[in-house]
């Protein structure tokens, strides 16, 4: 079922906070994909719960995020084009740090 445009609710909630606050928006600069985001939200805010969620309590790497849509989110915020296939070859370059079955690493 979608929201507002989005997959879900999620995917939702985490492009809304990506795109309307400015810290976070201008926090994308430069990246790559939403992995690369996840990979430096969290590095960058120590303990902070913004490291790990929305401020409405999202979990930025949540299992039913749709991430393909996410790194588009990214790029269009950097002014990229991107193909499905780069999506795809980014999200699965860090799954095997992840265990199965979690959505933390």
């Amino acid at each position: 079922m979608s929201y507002n445009g989005w997959k879900n609710r999620e995917t939702w909630n985490v492009a809304l906070w990506i795109n309307n606050d400015e810290g976070l928006y201008n926090f994308v600069d430069g990246m790559t994909s939403y992995q690369v985001f996840i990979d430096s939200i969290r590095e960058m805010s120590g303990d902070s719960s913004i490291g790990y969620q929305t401020p409405d309590g999202v979990a930025w790497n949540d299992s039913g995020l749709d991430y393909p849509r996410l790194d588009e989110l990214i790029r269009e915020i950097n002014g990229e084009e991107s193909t499905e296939a780069d999506d795809e070859a980014e999200r699965f370059a860090h799954t095997e740090e992840c265990r199965e079955g979690h959505d933390y690493y």
